[in-house]
């Protein structure tokens, strides 16, 4: 059976560093995002919305296109006429029909789909240069700061019997990847590499500040990340039908509450996942709280990311203070609080800027009841 289009979605490999603690031993793809999704199902549901039946998750521990290589044989049952790649650690929503139209359009080995950034924030993904018909002639980051450049997503069509003959010729290299080997040898190779360029919302979760930006678009009045499109629906496995429950006293704006939320104090530009539970004279502000964590009476949290299954106690100050350190130990340098999943935090402590708190806390653990700004706390769970 021939099929048209076959989608490789790239789940990831151990958990990253660069999520820390949130990750919870998981892969990034998986944490929690929006109130209700995991980060993977933006991808899922592409590949969905595109109609495209066959969908392979692989773990990429050795490379991306290393991944792929390993799949070869499942490639050859499936025999399509084209690979579709993605990675599902970014956040958007794209039809790949559209980008497969382009791609037959322009009689294209391989397509890559760019979005155009200033040339500086376009450097962290590698920027393409393409000519007057939108084919790509080189790779780098070489481009004038000041302008505008393309960014390569990390999204490729390949048509398939290109992919298997460069990805046999470059079978075994260590930690293959697609950007960094497989397209410079594809250009060396005169393979014929088209870009797709794509104008709507797209964030690579990457890091600590790019997970809680891409959060607080979802409460910002004017984002172009949209949830709410019947054409276009970002699906999950979160079937539950508990409605939420938001007191005389409780307060929300602009703010994404997930199902089976009791809320009785104030939540403001904040993401809050389901089943949390926020007591009465708590507030809530900038903040993403996962599934299942229990927020006490009168405590405050402060551009905070509280994993899943956290209890925080009564009258509690959580992201205190002007002061942000920079943490020499880690990514967390950005002025937000970090509670790893199924933490404790006991009441009447005040917690710095640029902190990191994972596992079963005690007041005892808390030096004059204070976590200074730029510490970390770990402890068992």
């Amino acid at each position: 059976m021939v099929h048209e289009m076959v989608a490789m979605l790239l789940a990831g490999g151990e958990a990253q560093a660069d999520l820390g603690i949130l990750s919870d031993g998981n892969i990034i793809s998986t944490t929690s995002f929006g109130g209700k999704y995991r980060i993977i199902d933006f991808a899922l549901s592409n590949c969905n919305n595109s109609g495209i039946e066959s969908v392979n998750l692989l773990k990429n521990y050795v490379g991306t296109a290393a991944a792929v290589c390993n799949e070869l044989n499942y490639l050859e049952e499936k025999n399509p006429e084209y690979v579709l790649i993605v990675d599902g650690a970014h956040i958007y929503k794209m039809n790949y029909r559209l980008m497969l139209k382009e791609h037959i359009k322009k009689g294209a080995d391989v397509t890559v789909a760019g979005l155009p950034l200033c040339a500086r924030e376009a450097k962290r993904f590698g920027i393409m240069h393409t000519d007057d018909n939108g084919m790509i002639y080189r790779f780098d980051n070489k481009a004038n700061e000041h302008k505008m450049a393309l960014a390569s997503m990390g999204v490729y069509i390949f048509s398939w019997k290109v992919l298997r003959e460069i990805l046999v010729d470059l079978k075994g290299y260590p930690g293959l990847e697609f950007g960094r080997h497989v397209l410079p040898y594809c250009l060396w190779r005169g393979k014929r590499i088209a870009s797709y360029k794509y104008n709507g919302y797209w964030r690579d979760i990457n890091n600590l500040k790019d997970y809680w930006d891409a959060n607080m678009d979802l409460v910002n009045e004017v984002s172009n990340l949209n949830l709410y499109e019947e054409f276009r629906k970002v699906y999950s496995n979160d079937r539950r039908r508990m409605p939420q429950y938001i007191s005389g006293k409780g307060v929300t704006k602009r703010a994404v509450i997930g199902s089976s939320c009791e809320i009785y104090g104030e939540v403001t530009g904040s993401v809050i996942g389901s089943d949390v539970v926020i007591e009465e004279g708590a507030v809530v502000k900038d903040s993403i709280i996962m599934d299942g964590t229990y927020i006490g009476k009168n405590t405050i949290i402060n551009k905070g990311i509280v994993a899943d299954g956290c209890t925080i106690g009564s009258e509690c100050f959580i992201g205190a203070g002007d002061d942000i350190s920079s943490n020499a130990q880690g990514g967390y340098h950005s002025g937000l609080v970090a509670v790893g999943a199924g933490s404790v935090i006991p009441s009447y402590v005040t917690i710095g800027r640029d902190t990191v708190i994972m596992g079963r806390t005690s007041r005892e653990d808390y030096s004059n009841g204070k976590l200074p700004s730029g510490r970390y706390m770990v402890k068992d769970r």
